[in-house]
């Protein structure tokens, strides 16, 4: 992936929405995880305000943010569909 040129092997990297910000806890946790190498966080999601949260419906528990390991990332292949979402794929 470009802009990670320089990232170690065990770096973890978050790929999220800008405004989708985890717990300084969650990401410590995650790093030190050494049994997993990726991540599926579910954030909670609100509309329109901060007061405003969904918390039914399948977009109330999605996972919105992923993270994974450099090493883990460079095993997959991005694609990106017409709708302009990202899907990884395991190389065959």
């Amino acid at each position: 992936m470009r802009g990670l040129h320089d990232a170690a092997p065990d770096d973890l990297i978050l790929i999220s929405d800008a405004d989708e910000i985890p717990r300084a806890s969650v990401v410590r946790a995650m790093r030190d995880d050494r049994r997993q190498e990726v991540f599926g966080l579910c954030l909670a999601f609100y509309y329109f305000y901060a007061n405003y949260r969904n918390v039914e419906g399948p977009e109330a528990s999605s996972v919105w943010t992923v993270a994974a390991t450099h090493a883990q990332l460079n095993t997959l292949r991005l694609t990106s569909c017409a709708c302009g979402c990202v899907r990884a794929r395991s190389p065959r």
